[in-house]
């Protein structure tokens, strides 16, 4: 595990160190996730949510090969509330 301190500023702003923007592939104008879980904030690239959706549904698509666009977007976001339950639960 990588530890790196940062300071928050004025505006409650904090500068994610250059070694874990380039390996998480966090560029300028990106927009993360940022959870508090079990008294600790973590910060997570969008990607990430994405690929765990796609994980979801991609279960699915085992039993069945075509989804409509609605069933899609019912599929993604039980996906996505799951995965916050899961944050909140724990």
């Amino acid at each position: 595990m990588v530890v790196r301190a940062t300071k928050v500023t004025r505006k409650g702003q904090i500068t994610i160190p250059v070694d874990f923007r380039e390996k998480y592939n966090i560029n300028e104008g990106d927009t993360v996730l940022i959870e508090d879980r079990d008294g600790r904030l973590t910060i997570q690239h969008p990607h990430q949510s994405k690929d765990w959706t796609a994980g979801y549904i991609g279960r699915f698509s085992k039993h069945r090969r075509h989804f409509s666009p609605a069933e899609l977007r019912e599929l993604a976001e039980i996906a996505i509330a799951e995965q916050v339950m899961d944050g909140i639960e724990g």
